[in-house]
């Protein structure tokens, strides 16, 4: 059994929060679609073959692309928060 689990410390404390508990056989399938989803190749960009170092790889450019599609959508947020008070606060031509 395995749970992945986020961390975030901030300075307003730690939050940790868990995934559902998976089976083995759960998270060997998150694996097997990391190292298919993000594969990590030789110099010649050729697979290299599957072991723990190469899945935990595959886990950090998930976690990383993750964290980018995150920050994308907290600028795209703020930037649509602050058109709209931009909009707000034209006033009609007398």
């Amino acid at each position: 059994m395995a749970n992945l689990t986020w961390t975030i410390s901030a300075s307003v404390g730690t939050v940790e929060q868990d995934s559902p508990t998976l089976s083995d056989a759960q998270m060997d399938r998150f694996l097997d679609w990391l190292v298919y989803a993000y594969p990590q190749l030789d110099g010649n960009g050729d697979p290299l073959p599957v072991n723990n170092a190469v899945k935990a790889a595959a886990f950090k450019d998930w976690a990383d692309a993750a964290w980018a599609g995150t920050k994308a959508n907290v600028l795209n947020w703020e930037k649509n928060e602050a058109a709209q008070v931009a909009r707000d606060g034209i006033g009609d031509i007398v």
